[in-house]
């Protein structure tokens, strides 16, 4: 029997060899959608008129499981939460340590894996022209040695090789993340591992500008929409652990040449030839 919101109705159902009975479903709908249901099985013997007359108590039955369902999803929802808040903090502390664009990007996907247990994952970066992808950082399923990942980052990086083209590109090029549950219909998926339906991928912004992006697929598991706001917030992260390093080899890049300027500042007071003073500069 197909459920829906409206309920109510009564259907013959065997109870033993040669014994029928009556079941009655009560639809359990919360914020719009269909949660479940209660049902009750009568003997086929039972009256409709006793049916009918007891549906006050069974609606007021369904109404007490339906708060209680609504108790437990908050419960459930606020732990999960929390749990998210954790692998961010976590991740915070790891990523803030790593030195290279490499090394971010494995161990956001490395902390994705050990915490959520996703995989296949990616993470896409434009080039420094901003024309094609490269992907920085895969993580297979199952786990991959180091020369197989780097033969199908090669391969990633001909089959999606510019923004727009593939769910990461199209990501990079709209900025926006995404949730599909049925990706073997959307016309931006390409197919890089069999089997896959269900994804989430989320930008990687630097300074306000999408950069890369960070996308985590599945066969089977239905990704829900907090585990897309955790994706993002890795998103996030990472864009951060890029900025720091390129904020860090900046200053570095000044001190050099302040260190110049210096050796240079105590050489003006020596008479020199000026072809002397070039090699200085």
């Amino acid at each position: 029997v197909e459920l829906d919101a409206g309920g109510g109705a009564v259907y013959d159902i065997p109870l033993t060899p040669g014994r029928l009975g009556s079941i009655l479903f009560e639809p359990l709908v919360l914020d719009g959608e269909l949660r479940g249901c209660v049902f009750w099985i009568f003997d086929h013997d039972t009256l409709s008129e006793t049916i009918s007359a007891d549906a006050e108590r069974r609606k007021t039955c369904a109404l007490a499981v339906l708060t209680a369902l609504k108790a437990f999803l908050m419960e459930q929802d606020n732990l999960q939460k929390n749990a998210d808040l954790a692998i961010l903090h976590r991740a915070t502390l790891e990523i803030g340590k790593m030195n290279s664009l490499q090394q971010i990007a494995d161990v956001a996907l490395k902390i994705l894996d050990r915490e959520k247990g996703w995989h296949p994952s990616v993470i896409r970066f434009r080039s420094r022209a901003g024309q094609t992808l490269e992907t920085v950082a895969y993580r297979g399923s199952p786990a991959t040695s180091a020369e197989e990942n780097r033969a199908r980052m090669d391969l990633f990086n001909r089959m999606i090789d510019r923004p727009g083209k593939g769910m990461t590109g199209y990501v990079i090029q709209e900025g926006k993340p995404i949730r599909s549950l049925d990706l073997p219909s959307d016309p931006h998926y390409i197919e890089t591992e069999p089997g896959i339906r269900y994804g989430i991928y989320a930008p990687i912004p630097i300074e306000g500008v999408v950069e890369g992006a960070i996308g985590v697929e599945s066969s089977d598991y239905r990704f829900t929409e907090s585990d897309l706001q955790l994706l993002s917030s890795i998103g996030e992260l990472v864009g951060m652990g890029v900025r720091s390093l390129r904020l860090i080899e900046m200053l570095r890049e000044r001190v050099k040449w302040l260190e110049i300027l210096h050796r240079i500042n105590e050489q003006v007071g020596i008479e020199m030839k000026p072809e002397e003073l070039y090699p200085l500069l």
